[in-house]
């Protein structure tokens, strides 16, 4: 148990979901019932049913990992918060690095996953700003 101001508490509650929903809301749900306040969360895959349950309990969640965009959308999940930037705004910025070191085109190798996918997408949509040309898209 850890004081960190006057008359607050910070006591660790760590629940494994081991990357699967249920184990997420079961995690959420014990959190709960021991009183917790707030929580921190990993992964978007877990994150997108917790977050839709504090959005329901009032709950603040803060995620060091889950970099969805979808989570960006404070009417669906309004007591989210990320230390890490979403894909959108982290694709968006690559190919300005790219163009600073005189890269012009580039190919996108990606995994069939939805995290890889909308990172692709938002790279190729960012890329002819910075003036990359994406050549080749595989999966």
């Amino acid at each position: 148990m850890a004081t960190l101001v006057p008359n607050l508490t910070v006591l660790p509650l760590v629940a494994d979901s081991r990357l699967s929903a249920l184990g997420a809301v079961r995690g959420y749900r014990e959190a709960v019932a021991n009183g917790t306040h707030a929580m921190l969360v990993g992964r978007s895959s877990t994150t997108e049913f917790v977050g839709t349950l504090s959005h329901l309990d009032r709950m603040p969640l803060c995620s060091y990992l889950s970099s969805a965009s979808e989570f960006s959308d404070k009417a669906a999940y309004p007591y989210f918060a990320r230390t890490m930037p979403s894909v959108d705004q982290a694709a968006a910025q690559l190919p300005r690095l790219l163009a600073h070191f005189g890269w012009r085109s580039i190919a996108i190798l990606q995994l069939n996953d939805p995290y890889a996918t909308g990172y692709a997408q938002a790279l190729r949509d960012a890329a002819p700003a910075a003036g990359v040309a994406v050549i080749l898209t595989a999966t």
